[in-house]
């Protein structure tokens, strides 16, 4: 099920990838080890990514080009409007203060500069069935193991038409949402209507 949805995921990503591919200068923030980075690493772009700490895959480091930073607590080492596009995947469900990174990636991106952002679906299947067992709290921590971990736990998270008013405020337009379903996108009939509103993840295109 696993393979699925991230398989899912990825052909999603790189569907997004080709659509922007006139886009050249790339920035994900909360990069991780750069197995998502990478998928935008086609059509001559220059690859930029940035995390707390430097997890990418020995594979990957040349690569991405990585700089080292918390973006919640100091403006990133970069020009205003110097990025096409500003993928970050998974990040702000660990955030506190959604609003700080948001304004950032506002200030990062050129005047025509695409965001992708993507976030677990509070309503995903999943969650809502630990949830009704009481076994499922915010803060919550995907892998206990991590609870000491600085944004390890999910700190806020958000129905796809919360994350939409979210973005909005923060001067975002939105070009498109999607949502998946545990390795189902789009399409009409049975598998459309599992996906709504218990779909697994939110993915957002938006224009600065």
């Amino acid at each position: 099920m696993f393979i699925l949805h991230k398989n899912c995921i990825d052909e999603v990503l790189k569907e997004i990838s080709a659509k922007y591919k006139q886009k050249k200068r790339f920035l994900d923030v909360g990069c991780g080890d750069g197995t998502r980075t990478v998928l935008f690493a086609r059509f001559g772009r220059e690859i930029f990514g940035v995390d707390r700490q430097d997890w990418r895959k020995k594979t990957f480091i040349n690569k991405i080009k990585f700089k080292k930073a918390d973006f919640l607590k100091k403006t990133l080492p970069c020009a205003d409007k110097y990025f096409d596009i500003v993928f970050s995947f998974d990040v702000i469900e660990h955030l506190r203060e959604p609003r700080i990174i948001l304004r950032e990636i506002h200030r990062l991106l050129k005047d025509d500069g695409i965001l992708i952002i993507s976030t677990p679906n509070r309503h995903r299947l999943a969650g809502l069935i630990l949830l009704l067992l009481g076994l499922r709290k915010i803060p919550y921590f995907p892998d206990p193991n991590h609870s000491r971990i600085p944004y390890s736990a999910h700190e806020i998270e958000y129905t796809y038409k919360e994350l939409q008013s979210l973005l909005e405020k923060e001067g975002f337009s939105i070009i498109k949402g999607q949502k998946i379903f545990y390795g189902v996108t789009g399409g009409w009939g049975l598998r459309s209507l599992f996906s709504l509103p218990f779909c697994h993840n939110i993915f957002f295109e938006c224009k600065k």
